[in-house]
């Protein structure tokens, strides 16, 4: 709370003494953060849904933006990081699904592993701008990829008063760990121009994502050799509405600070 009653106190002072004329904007570098909402997502109620990393639930995210203009419009890119999902939910899942009948052997993950694999977008397009004295109206249309994670797992299964013993693999359709989904970004930005080089923005985008892949589920009793497999598709579209601010740094088309 202190931190953001600093902010604002920061802000009304820098408004407070510039007198300076609002000038053409040239540059726009925004770091932003906010929360991702999930309109449609690609896990369909599979056991192998907690081995994406991409959520299905609403998370945080953090994006970096910049855009160059000429007079209204420009080009610019985005690089957006989404908050993953975290693949001990799945460990969590098997244990669960399975133990009333067997004994489960399966190892846990490290409860930080989801951290170092965000879902990362990287996107690039065109932007447009319309400036009304500190109102700046900024919308893009970017297209690029999104990259998520996905995990294999496998599990040893002990039968329970008996001598059954099963084990169970997790495994994808291709060999890399990452997913790379084609992305589609319109959004668009409200900022209030507190000076010349200062801005605050307010930011909704919606992040449309295609792609498919498919995870195996193969089963095998050790004795018998019996071998029993099933196909989980991954087909959805991935549809996400962000909602969140910026703190906008601004340069003149002159391209004097």
């Amino acid at each position: 709370m202190k931190l953001v009653i600093l902010l604002i106190g920061t802000l009304v002072f820098l408004q407070a003494h510039s007198q300076d004329a609002m000038k053409p904007i040239g540059f726009v570098l925004q770091p932003s953060v906010g929360i991702s909402i999930p309109l449609s997502s690609i896990q369909n109620g599979a056991i192998t849904d907690n081995l994406i990393s991409n959520m299905d639930t609403p998370s945080f995210y953090s994006q970096l933006s910049a855009s160059y203009f000429w007079k209204h419009w420009g080009l610019g890119g985005s690089v957006v990081f989404n908050a993953s999902n975290n693949p001990q939910n799945f460990v969590d899942d098997v244990r669960q699904y399975y133990s009333d009948r067997y004994y489960v052997n399966i190892d846990d993950y490290d409860h930080n592993y989801s951290l170092t694999n965000p879902v990362t977008k990287v996107l690039f397009g065109l932007s447009y701008k319309a400036e009304k004295k500190k109102l700046t109206f900024i919308y893009k249309l970017q297209i690029g990829v999104n990259r998520f994670h996905t995990w294999s797992n496998e599990a040893y299964l002990k039968e329970k008063n008996t001598n059954t013993i099963v084990t169970l693999d997790w495994k994808y359709s291709q060999m890399d760990h990452d997913r790379d989904f084609f992305c589609v970004n319109p959004s668009a930005s409200i900022a209030y121009r507190f000076t010349n080089r200062i801005a605050v923005s307010f930011d909704i985008m919606i992040m449309h994502s295609i792609g498919s892949f498919e995870f195996y589920e193969v089963a095998e009793d050790i004795y018998t050799h019996k071998v029993k497999s099933q196909t989980f598709h991954y087909n959805n579209a991935i549809t996400e509405l962000n909602l969140g601010g910026s703190l906008v740094w601004l340069l003149h088309r002159n391209n004097k600070p």
